[in-house]
């Protein structure tokens, strides 16, 4: 009997949803003939080499890790929900068993199956620098400290303008900046983000979800962040940069002294940084 593997609806944050469950999927899609993943309708392009059918969603809320705390449309939550039902059933009809996964705690990187992503030769231009001016609202005001005002991105990225560096600016218009002398990259699709991590020198920011798609992309990157302990992952955020959502091992430089450093501090860390890391062979 043929068997299929459906998905709840994904509302995992980026970071968690990168490193805790597609690659846990895609390990788990070699055991099924048919693979049906729900999820965001952006994050379509980490399950397309192996899903079967996508089925997008656009619950929005505050979420936390694997989980949502808050539903800010509860419609949309019910509909995706029903597709997945409706799916599920239409499989059955067919002859499937149906198994049906649900997000789950941190999954150990040696569990899940990752790909490379991103495709240099797909890259329209070739940045030196990719940059995440994290604005996003938080669950919690200690993750408030890694949203830096402008006035400290305009200071970096003018600094690295003058010295020549090609700098653009990745995430969201709703949670992202745009500093100033800065290419406005924000809002592009997901794969075409890729392409241009898969060619850039370096990538930018403080701990966020981009960050850990710099390390899936095999881009060097600095990141900041602070080093207190999590127990959603058992350990701390330098543990989690360096080794336990490192897949392929991607040089980074973390800066975990202060989640909220200094912007001198981090354009010299960067200038270090483009001196020293070197993507590794893919």
């Amino acid at each position: 009997m043929p068997t299929a593997l459906v998905t709840v609806p994904c509302v995992a944050e980026f970071g968690w949803e990168l490193m805790s469950w597609q690659g846990y999927l895609r390990a788990e899609s070699k055991h099924y003939d048919r693979v049906v993943i729900s999820s965001t309708e952006a994050m379509a392009p980490l399950y397309a080499d192996f899903s079967w059918r996508f089925l997008a969603h656009n619950i929005t809320g505050l979420r936390d890790c694997l989980l949502i705390r808050k539903v800010d449309n509860p419609e949309e939550k019910v509909r995706a929900e029903n597709a997945v039902s409706c799916i599920q059933e239409e499989l059955r009809s067919e002859g499937y068993t149906v198994s049906v996964f649900n997000t789950l705690k941190a999954v150990p990187i040696s569990k899940q199956e990752f790909i490379r992503f991103g495709n240099p030769f797909h890259s329209s231009k070739i940045y030196d620098l990719l940059v995440h001016a994290r604005n996003k609202m938080s669950r919690d005001k200690y993750y408030g400290c890694y949203n830096w005002p402008l006035k400290k991105w305009n200071h970096m990225c003018s600094a690295l303008s003058k010295r020549g560096f090609t700098v653009g600016a990745i995430g969201t218009p709703r949670d992202a900046l745009l500093p100033a002398q800065v290419d406005d990259l924000r809002g592009l699709p997901l794969t075409v983000v890729m392409d241009m991590m898969a060619t850039a020198k370096l990538v930018v920011g403080p701990s966020s979800g981009p960050m850990h798609l710099a390390s899936l992309c095999g881009a060097p990157h600095v990141v900041w962040t602070g080093n207190k302990y999590s127990t959603a992952i058992g350990g701390n955020n330098r543990e989690r940069y360096e080794h336990k959502w490192n897949p392929f091992k991607t040089p980074c430089c973390v800066y975990a002294q202060d989640p909220d450093p200094d912007e001198a501090i981090m354009t010299s860390k960067v200038l270090t940084a483009l001196q020293t890391l070197r993507r590794s062979p893919k």
